[in-house]
């Protein structure tokens, strides 16, 4: 029996001066630029601000440095720094942050 690996995809996304900002169905992710990429790190608040999700929600684009990430490769990077991903629902390693959405569906980012 194979079982198939759901897609990890965005609703939306939102910058902000220190991180990229991730919405899914159930959580908020907010990850610094510095763990996004080398190149999203050196970009200045313009070229942040110009992220586009794709339709899909696969993944996201920065037409004016050309860059692409792909959502779920970008989240398990954040994963990975877990220490216990079992009880990881809500957590802070290095400055990355993974909450749970409220009932109301609001993102409760904090930033």
């Amino acid at each position: 029996m194979h079982s198939k690996t759901k897609p990890v995809l965005a609703k939306a996304i939102e910058t902000t001066p220190d991180a990229l900002i991730l919405i899914m169905e159930d959580r908020s992710v907010s990850i610094p630029w510095e763990k996004c990429s080398e190149r999203l790190a050196h970009a200045s608040g313009i070229e942040r601000n110009r992220a586009e999700l794709s339709p899909s929600g696969y993944g996201i684009h920065w037409p004016l440095i050309d860059e692409d990430l792909a959502v779920g490769p970008l989240l398990r990077g954040i994963a990975e720094l877990a220490v216990d991903r079992k009880t990881a629902l809500e957590y802070s390693i290095r400055g990355s942050m993974i909450l749970p959405r409220d009932t109301s569906g609001n993102s409760r980012c904090g930033v």
